[in-house]
């Protein structure tokens, strides 16, 4: 049997690879909730809802800073199409949801193997699969509503096409090829910058016809998103102006960290010593696969020189790093100058191994935010609700309202208490009675008797419904940095009035 198994993936390693890669995807859109930056819930999810619930949010805001409405857009009539056949539950909608972004990555795998293999043989085409398949981060990132993930399939689509066109002046290819290079900036505007890297790419390997049809299929992949915006705003292309402009002026207004953060990250990520290969045989490849090379280093090169670094933002070239490095590895290995040891690198892929399966695991049964999504979750079948009362004042969140589905009505009261202040006016409220909440939530790990107590001033009982503790990857997560990732108890109270 075991023979039989081995045949069969010598034969047919592709289907094996992505089989592995759909099963490790699925796993972590059942069981991987939550979200990880605040970008993937509250400018997709959160707004798509409000759009459900006839709230026109940024579509009349005129200091909206310009994401694209054309994502939103999408999870907005998945919504909507729900609602049509009665599933309201927010928790199976968000299971749903992600369950279709395992089809939409499964694509990065085939087309970086195909490319790999074309460009060296099967077994580096294996390694590239699995490191495409199963990197550590990869099956979790894959299934989150990030913009940054999900641009990064049509991203490797117009660049592998493009390399596979080589020197072919056929204007329908590479026109074909620049589409999907709009489609990707139509998600993710950055993905431009691999678009000026491929052009300068063309360029310097003197293709120039190839650049024109390339920019004119890349103009023709917009056109969905200049649409849009003259839809909603009246100016084609009225989000990415105001993007940029919005973000010139605010280079330095989050998290800013030296440029080299992204080489470090690169290291991390891909986990030494097979981390230094990878990134050695990036450096290397340039010849091999010039627009890919040419587009991933000047992405990388101008997220390095902006002030604002954040992990997540790179995750757009995570496949062509992948690829990029594993080619150079392999024609390191033949080189006749400082050649690569055959032995150091199978050394460096079983360390490689075995730290990332583990920690794939682990990640793939993360459930981020776990207190704060669940116990909004937990009110949305409840019936009767007229508000509800978030108490943060141990460390104040972005309250994930969706979660609370059809029963976050316009008319009725939802409030984050963040600190004294918020506590005095809720406090104020409730005495003239000018609000009838009735639930309370307290996010808290210690002296929650005391903040109860608090609360018992102005409300005549407080009834525990339910404890939801947090998830032991935020537990890990506060751990590691306390300061940005809150971790605690979720305690849920039905408030009690009396009777008029």
């Amino acid at each position: 049997m075991t023979d039989q198994i081995s045949e069969w993936y010598r034969r047919n390693p592709l289907y094996v690879i992505l089989g592995v890669a759909f099963i490790a995807r699925l796993l972590a859109a059942l069981f991987s909730g939550g979200y990880i930056a605040s970008d993937d819930h509250f400018l997709v999810v959160h707004i798509a809802w409000k759009w459900l619930n006839g709230d026109p949010a940024w579509l009349t805001d005129p200091n909206y800073s310009g994401h694209s409405i054309l994502y939103p857009g999408a999870h907005f009539l998945f919504f909507k199409l729900c609602h049509a056949i009665g599933l309201t539950d927010t928790l199976v909608m968000m299971t749903l949801v992600r369950i279709l972004h395992v089809f939409w990555s499964l694509p990065v795998i085939w087309v970086g193997y195909r490319l790999v293999e074309t460009l060296t043989d099967r077994k580096f085409a294996n390694l590239a699969g699995w490191l495409l398949a199963l990197l550590w981060i990869a099956p979790n990132f894959s299934v989150r509503q990030l913009p940054e993930v999900v641009s990064s399939v049509p991203l490797l689509l117009s660049l592998a096409m493009a390399e596979r066109i080589g020197q072919d002046r056929n204007p329908k290819r590479w026109i074909a090829a620049g589409i999907f290079l709009g489609i990707s900036f139509t998600l993710r505007y950055q993905a431009g910058f691999c678009g000026v890297g491929a052009f300068a790419a063309l360029l310097l390997t003197r293709r120039y016809t190839a650049a024109l049809w390339f920019t004119v299929g890349s103009l023709i992949g917009t056109i969905p998103l200049g649409l849009a915006d003259w839809f909603a705003f009246g100016t084609p292309y009225a989000n990415p102006v105001r993007y940029f402009l919005y973000n010139a002026g605010a280079v330095g207004d989050y998290i800013t960290r030296p440029w080299y953060n992204y080489l470090l990250l690169i290291l991390g990520v891909f986990l030494p010593p097979f981390s230094f290969l990878l990134l050695i045989g990036f450096f290397k490849s340039w010849r091999k696969v010039p627009l890919m090379f040419g587009a991933t280093i000047v992405f990388l090169a101008i997220h390095s020189a902006i002030p604002n670094k954040q992990e997540r933002f790179i995750a757009t070239i995570l496949p062509e790093l992948i690829i990029l490095g594993v080619v150079g590895i392999y024609y390191w290995l033949r080189s006749e100058r400082w050649k690569l040891s055959p032995r150091f690198l199978r050394g460096s892929l079983i360390a490689f191994w075995i730290l990332n399966l583990p920690v794939m695991t682990i990640v793939l049964f993360t459930y981020n935010k776990h207190a704060q999504i669940v116990s909004l979750a937990a009110l949305q079948h409840e019936p009767g609700v007229t508000g509800a009362i978030l108490d943060q004042r141990e460390k104040g969140f972005l309250a994930p309202w969706f979660y609370l589905g059809d029963a976050w009505g316009k008319s009725k009261y939802f409030v984050e208490v963040k600190n004294d202040e918020n506590f005095q006016s809720v406090c104020n409220d409730l005495k003239l009675n000018a609000a009838r909440p009735n639930y309370l939530i307290i996010y808290l790990d210690k002296n929650r008797e005391q903040r109860k107590q608090q609360w018992l001033q102005y409300c005549q009982s407080l009834q525990e419904m339910k404890r939801i503790p947090p998830s032991f990857v935020d537990e890990i997560l506060h751990k590691m940095n306390p300061k940005y990732n809150p971790s605690f108890d979720a305690v849920i109270y039905q408030i009690k009035y009396p009777t008029p």
